[in-house]
């Protein structure tokens, strides 16, 4: 008997468990598992599974105390010049941010590593950043060469991350990690050769322009809307120069053999001062425009007067007219005696857009970042407004300005 009621006990309690199955849970990192997930959620229970989708996961990036910025800039060699305009900008805006009491309660730590004007640098740059393993976002270089060759880390990590580079190379590999702040050489190309015919009036120009990327991409793009706007391609003369060329006297002798009616340039800061300076010693008295490098304070400062009168399709000049920029202008002088550089916008604006994603994810997690870097529209920044496009390109405007006293004066704004 007493055998007979111990199974019926044993039956009891196995029923009573069976019975009870349905209301028991299993979570990890706020998710829940088990067959009756879906059951408890479409009876409208309380249980876990029906607070899932609005308790954030516990991950490392959330759960750390700071916000890690990763900046990689030339801090050393022959651009080390935008280093530092960089890194002006960036601890300027780290102050602003940490004195109002950071983003989203946290901290903002930068990290700064050297690229040491190297393409190579430049990687062994971001896989040092990356090794730390708590980076969130990062700002890189504003040369084309050296952001194509890190790129593949920053496809490899999935760390968003932001470049003042504008080869149009960048749209076309598929890394949706990859941020172009200002406009790419498509869109700067049509701009160009609109301002080149249009307000200069060239019918025979000559393109002198680097072999890299960013050069050969540049000058591509010029050509073929110069020839939409109905310049014969046989009469576009060509010069194509190598990193580090410092005699143009070839290119000059080209646009006198050819009997061009005007030069366009494209070129970085160092070479753009070159040239400048060159074709003023030659006595040319031919309309010039210039790629961004062509405006900025560096290139104006090493070619002095010989930079008076050039023409050039800008992604910035602290002569802009805009509340964010000029207050931007004002804040930056009263800091550093001096106006700021493109290098200095494009990695301010770039950290502005990080802090934006950042607030608007409630989270610093880089994927939760990044899918809302291509949510932001109509960020004001201090050189444009911001509306990512499909191609990953942040900024809805640049510039077409011209060189006067010194100083890249605003003739025109363009759209896109």
């Amino acid at each position: 008997m007493k055998k007979i009621i111990t199974v019926l006990l044993v039956l009891t309690l196995v029923l009573s468990l069976t019975a009870c199955g349905g209301s028991t849970t299993t979570t990890t990192a706020g998710t829940t598992t088990g067959t009756t997930a879906g059951t408890t959620a479409g009876t409208g229970g309380t249980t876990a599974g029906t607070t899932a989708g609005t308790t954030k996961a516990s991950n490392k990036y959330d759960d750390a105390a700071e916000i890690n910025i990763g900046i990689v800039t030339s801090i050393t060699g022959e651009r080390a010049q935008n280093g530092a305009y960089t890194k002006e900008a960036i601890d300027m805006w780290q102050k602003e941010v940490n004195d109002a009491g950071g983003i989203i309660g946290k901290k903002v730590n930068i990290i700064y590593e050297d690229d040491q004007s190297t393409d190579q640098g430049g990687a062994n740059a971001y896989q040092k950043l990356m090794s730390r393993g708590n980076i969130n976002a990062t700002s890189v270089s504003l040369y084309s060469s050296i952001v194509l060759a890190l790129e593949p880390y920053i496809k490899q990590y999935e760390i968003p991350t932001f470049t003042g580079g504008s080869s149009a190379k960048m749209a076309t590999l598929g890394n949706k990690f990859l941020w172009q702040i200002r406009y790419n050489d498509t869109l700067a190309g049509s701009t160009m050769a609109k301002a080149a015919v249009e307000v200069l009036k060239m019918k025979k120009p000559v393109i002198i322009h680097e072999s890299d990327s960013f050069g050969q991409g540049l000058a591509d793009a010029t050509r073929k809307e110069l020839i939409k706007l109905g310049l014969k391609d046989e009469e576009i003369a060509d010069y194509t120069y190598n990193k580090g060329e410092k005699n143009f006297a070839p290119a000059i002798a080209i646009l006198k053999d050819k009997g061009s009616d005007g030069i366009i340039a494209v070129s970085q800061q160092i070479e753009a001062s070159l040239i400048m300076m060159q074709v003023k010693a030659s006595n040319l008295t031919v309309p010039c425009i210039g790629s961004t490098s062509y405006c900025s304070e560096i290139a104006i400062q090493n070619a002095g007067d010989a930079a008076e009168n050039w023409y050039s399709v800008s992604d910035w000049s602290p002569t802009v007219q805009t509340p964010a920029g000029k207050a931007f202008v004002e804040k930056y002088n009263q800091i550093y005696k001096k106006d700021p550089d493109l290098p200095s916008t494009t990695n301010y604006d770039s950290v502005q857009l990080i802090k934006v994603a950042i607030e608007a994810a409630n989270s610093c997690e880089p994927k939760a970042i990044n899918a809302e870097i291509g949510k932001i529209k109509g960020f004001v920044g201090v050189a444009a407004t911001y509306s990512p496009n499909a191609d990953r390109i942040c900024a809805t405007s640049q510039f077409l300005t011209k060189n006067v006293s010194g100083k890249a004066v605003i003739q025109e704004v363009v759209s896109r």
